[in-house]
């Protein structure tokens, strides 16, 4: 909707949820769509008046009430709306493509804007924004195609730390990271790694307990929500299979045996983070707490699409705040309707 359309708080919301995309994340962006989908068709009536599940399918087109529809078409069709709640994670969906595109079509969205996705989305430029914040990070290097690996990995090998991390620069859901476990391995895993994406993060592993903090700015003023501690089953990291199967990680919101000081600095740095590169809507900052010091967390990244799947930190988080899972997907929706254009 645009500033001649002005949205009566009062009325209804006709929300679109758009789903699927080309990343490796379709998968999990369906079924937050899904679940989303269903929950604001159970919000209490008088407050959604239409729910239309979209998915952006794998050809590029987009399907809407049964009807494909290309890319022009489908754009003037979600301008319709009074909101597109973002259930996309991963690639053009969450790095500022659509965003773009729906500011140019005149789409009220959930989530943050076209700069903040972009750099959410780049690990090292989070990393940047982290550290110019005085929030630690692990030792890291950023590297790509073409770089003299042997060069740019030296620096980190010569900490023989106990583990290392593979990721991929821009991706999410921890699909394609690598745990490394000598130092002596670390450049042929990342040439490994450079045969599908083009850009890395690797950074060294940090021994400790991993923990969520989501942040919501739906009153214009940026909240942060209930810590969430993370225990991955069998010692392992907090990888796809941990965050979306049913016999993955645990997860214990409020936190199962991290202090309350430890949760408020993570809590403090999640929002100074979240405002520093310009996120709106709710995101998500995971840190690991170190084994020798918990009160000193080590930024690990923003997710400006969290999923929303039952297995997904966001809904877990707004439960504790006294938001139950329709309640969160309204309260979405409503933000980015009431928000400015």
């Amino acid at each position: 909707m645009t500033d001649s359309d002005p949205i009566d708080s009062s009325r209804p919301l006709t929300v679109a949820v758009l789903c699927g995309g080309r990343s490796t994340e379709r998968d999990v962006s369906l079924d937050s769509g899904r679940c989303i989908a269903n929950g604001l068709e159970q919000c209490a009536p008088g407050r959604v008046a239409r729910v239309a599940l979209v998915e952006w399918r794998a050809d590029g087109e987009f399907e809407l009430d049964g009807e494909r529809l290309d890319a022009g078409a489908a754009l003037a069709r979600l301008a319709t709306f009074d909101a597109c709640v973002l259930a996309l994670h991963g690639g053009a969906g969450e790095d500022g493509t659509i965003q773009g595109w729906f500011e140019l079509g005149g789409v009220s969205y959930t989530g943050s804007g076209v700069a903040a996705s972009a750099f959410a989305m780049d690990k090292h430029v989070t990393r940047l924004v982290g550290r110019s914040l005085g929030l630690a990070v692990a030792p890291g290097v950023a590297c790509g195609r073409g770089d003299d690996l042997d060069e740019a990995l030296e620096p980190l090998r010569q900490l023989r730390a106990a583990a290392y991390f593979v990721k991929d620069r821009r991706g999410g859901s921890s699909i394609g990271t690598t745990r490394v476990e000598s130092a002596g391995a670390l450049v042929a895993a990342a040439r490994a790694a450079l045969e599908t994406v083009e850009q890395l993060v690797v950074e060294v592993g940090v021994v400790g307990t991993e923990v969520s903090c989501a942040v919501f700015d739906g009153t214009g003023r940026a909240e942060a929500w209930p810590v969430i501690e993370v225990v991955p089953t069998g010692g392992l990291f907090f990888d796809f299979q941990q965050k979306y199967d049913a016999q993955g990680a645990s997860e214990f919101c409020p936190p199962r045996t991290v202090g309350e000081g430890a949760q408020r600095i993570v809590q403090d740095q999640a929002v100074r983070l979240f405002r520093a590169l310009g996120c709106r809507g709710v995101a998500r900052v995971d840190f690991v707490l170190p084994a020798s010091d918990e009160n000193a967390p080590v930024l690990l990244e923003l997710n400006t699409l969290p999923g929303m799947t039952p297995r997904s930190l966001v809904p877990l988080a707004a439960a504790q705040v006294g938001l139950d899972y329709p309640a969160l997907c309204l309260a979405l929706a409503r933000a980015a309707a009431h928000r400015p254009s």
